[in-house]
């Protein structure tokens, strides 16, 4: 009997789900932190009422969310460390990428402060952490990469996500590289789609004007403008946690406009 209860005591003290969802929650407060002005790339790209009801009504991220952020970053890990020096000399002895690759940074961080006269006098700043940036022999600039994980990636066969792109962009254009890739990995299997993205300045400046309407929405608490069937039509509204409150909206509006 009483090896019965120390047994039990055992299990109770090593419940590995318990282990595993307070490792995925660990430095939660210092990764998911949002400021004032300070906006995420993720933040600033797809739906704009999206990013200003996730500031004005926050939920917290339940366990299901911090667990696809562990799996994401696990993932993520393992090609930042057998790229880098010096599991790469054990993991590609007979592949080109050993001599191809000169040195890499992983988790890098990057903000970009909008010039005041952009943002009347208010201090907006996009701040992100890219996953890695390898510095290849036969090239000047580097090349920047962001890994995606889904639970699948046949969605992403013929062309990666315009939100995905406008992301990679940011970080092409404050480490001043002209190429980077979007790898997709799916979850269930580990194959990967990848895609090579050229920098844009057109979607920088995009991004920039984004940032400026969120900032300007939120200081005022005001809902921003945008176009639901065009939302709709890219996805975004499917799964959107704010759809009442959005659709809730757009009838206020209708009830507000004038009868011809």
């Amino acid at each position: 009997m009483g090896e019965e209860l120390n047994l039990q005591d055992f299990e109770k003290l090593l419940d590995f789900q318990e282990i595993l969802d307070k490792i995925a929650r660990k430095d939660d407060e210092h990764n998911h932190a949002k400021l004032e002005g300070k906006y995420s790339p993720t933040e600033l790209s797809g739906c704009i009422r999206n990013s200003w009801y996730n500031r004005i009504y926050p939920e917290p991220y339940d366990a299901q969310a911090y667990r696809a952020f562990l799996m994401g970053n696990i993932l993520h890990e393992l090609f930042q460390k057998n790229l880098d020096y010096p599991d790469r000399y054990k993991t590609f002895k007979d592949h080109p990428i050993l001599e191809g690759i000169k040195w890499v940074e992983s988790e890098k961080s990057y903000m970009y402060m909008l010039p005041f006269e952009k943002t009347n006098g208010n201090r907006i700043v996009i701040s992100g952490r890219l996953d890695s940036i390898l510095y290849l022999k036969d090239r000047n600039d580097p090349i920047i990469v962001d890994y995606k994980t889904a639970k699948t990636i046949k969605y992403n066969m013929n062309a990666p996500k315009d939100t995905h792109v406008m992301q990679l962009n940011f970080y092409l254009g404050c480490a001043l590289a002209t190429y980077g890739i979007l790898v997709y990995i799916d979850k269930t299997n580990l194959e990967i789609i990848q895609h090579t993205i050229q920098y844009s300045q057109s979607i920088f400046d995009k991004m920039v004007q984004y940032a400026i309407n969120l900032d300007d929405c939120i200081r005022k608490n005001k809902v921003p403008e945008c176009s639901v069937q065009q939302m709709k039509k890219h996805g975004y509204c499917a799964y959107c946690k704010h759809k009442d409150k959005c659709a809730e909206y757009e009838m206020g509006i209708k009830n507000e406009m004038p009868k011809l």
